[in-house]
């Protein structure tokens, strides 16, 4: 009889304490004889009690042999020899009939012998932790958030909510449009909505600027004087340009508001004439922070401004402590750059009258021969002093401007203070006067409308006074 692989019964016999079946007989490698002598001499085995449980039979197979519907490690009966071998009781066998009702997760892990468990031994269910308490953040953070503000591109005055009263239905939408405004504020001046002046400024920048450089420094030809005409207005624009995109771009939010934390009151529904910050308490009623007395809330911006002078709708922000400098630097840089752009422009213009040999040339090398003819000389020159016209309009108005800031702050006051007061002082005036004038004016009119009625036609004439 060939030796049994270790870990298995020997082929023919039945394994250790397991009955086999009837049919099942030791079978013996030889013939004859001694196959009889074989049977003779060993008992035959006799089927147990009806009372006691048969455990099921499984079957082993060759290694190597995965089945192609369970886990690779699980095997498959193989036809042949090895077939017909008898192992004992696999113990996931019977720890698995032992178990009732659905499997868990644990228990089929130990079924494809991954995670083997005791026998009889309950897999572990794992239990959710319980949810955090609801707490009033969360209760906020669920609440339904206002729709997201659109500002219009472009406004004509400095209340961007106007642009969104007409798209108002009913006082939910009001409502949710207030709080979508609150929430919002400006972050530059790069932001919409942009005001009129703003788009004006820019859009008179690049073509002046254009048609300086393509067509008034042509004119000047000496050397020196053509090489002046191009340097310095680029360097004055540069410094200029400079100077306006850091107005822009600063920071004028009070730092008291960002370092206080405090949300943004959003149902707050600012009025005309009423001021946002409480003069007695210095309150902002939007920001909902204590500010000082430099501080203003602008509505244009709808933030919190330190040290506010004014808001500027040629550059879209607010000019405040952060970027008053930069903004005098700006309009001063802007007065002197139009100014010689202006000179530049007239010098030019005047060449067509005092050398007109030298315009008819340089238009010809511009524009071709056609710039030959007078009436294309006219034209450029026509081009040339409009040029020279806005340059000039817009040095007087950059001049009157910085002189005005230079009183300003000679008198130590600012921009909306000085409006203030000026405007308190003509309403008073305004006052007085009609004080002065409204009694006699009413008696004069009194008097006036005594003159012109006429008596009522019932009234009998008075009698005649005859001469004695």
């Amino acid at each position: 009889m060939p030796a049994a692989e270790p870990g298995l019964p020997a082929a023919g016999l039945p394994a250790a304490g397991l009955p086999a079946p009837p049919s099942m007989v030791p079978s013996h490698p030889s013939t004859g004889a001694a196959a009889s002598s074989a049977t003779a001499t060993t008992p035959r085995w006799t089927p147990p009690p009806a009372s006691s449980p048969t455990p099921p039979l499984a079957v082993t197979a060759p290694r190597g042999k995965p089945h192609p519907k369970k886990h690779p490690r699980c095997s498959t009966p193989d036809t042949g020899a090895a077939a017909s071998a008898v192992s004992p009781p696999s113990r996931r066998s019977s720890t698995s009939s032992s178990l009732s009702g659905p499997m868990p997760l644990a228990t089929r892990s130990f079924e494809s012998g991954l995670h083997p468990l005791p026998a009889g031994v309950q897999a572990p269910t794992l239990v959710p932790p319980p949810p955090p308490p609801f707490s009033v953040d969360d209760a906020a953070a669920m609440a339904p958030r206002p729709p997201p503000l659109h500002p219009p591109w472009i406004v004509c005055s400095h209340d961007p909510m106007r642009g969104l009263k007409a798209t108002r239905d009913d006082d939910a939408r009001e409502t949710a449009t207030r709080v979508a405004f609150n929430r919002w504020k400006r972050r530059s001046g790069f932001q919409r909505p942009f005001h009129v002046r703003c788009l004006i400024l820019w859009g008179l920048i690049l073509p002046v600027a254009g048609g300086y450089l393509g067509l008034v420094t042509q004119f000047v030809t000496p050397f020196p004087t053509h090489v002046v005409a191009i340097v310095v207005p680029g360097v004055l624009a540069l410094l200029t340009m400079f100077a306006m995109v850091r107005v822009m771009v600063a920071v004028v939010e009070d730092p008291r508001v960002a370092a206080a934390g405090v949300p943004r009151n959003h149902h707050y529904a600012k009025v005309v004439g009423v001021p946002v910050i409480d003069p007695v308490t210095r309150q902002c009623q939007v920001c909902a922070v204590v500010v000082d007395d430099a501080t203003r809330h602008c509505k244009a911006c709808n933030q919190c401004v330190a040290g506010f002078d004014h808001h500027c709708g040629f550059l879209n922000i607010c000019v405040g402590r952060a970027n008053h400098r930069w903004f005098l630097l700006a309009i001063a840089l802007g007065a002197v750059l139009l100014l010689f752009t202006t000179a530049m422009s007239l010098w030019a213009f005047s060449l067509r009258w005092r050398r007109p040999a030298a315009f008819a040339q340089n238009c010809v090398r511009m524009f071709g021969p056609t710039a030959a003819r007078h009436g294309a000389q006219t034209a450029v020159a026509a081009v040339i002093f409009l040029l020279a016209v806005v340059g000039a309009v817009g040095a007087v108005l950059a001049t009157h401007l910085v002189l005005f800031h230079l009183r300003l702050l000679l008198l130590g006051k600012t921009t909306i203070a000085y409006f203030h007061a000026r405007d308190e002082a003509r309403w008073s005036r305004q006052a007085e006067r009609q004080i002065a004038v409204g009694p006699a004016l009413l008696h004069r009119l009194r008097q006036l409308g005594r003159c012109c009625r006429r008596p009522p036609a019932s009234e009998p004439a008075p009698p005649a006074v005859s001469p004695s």
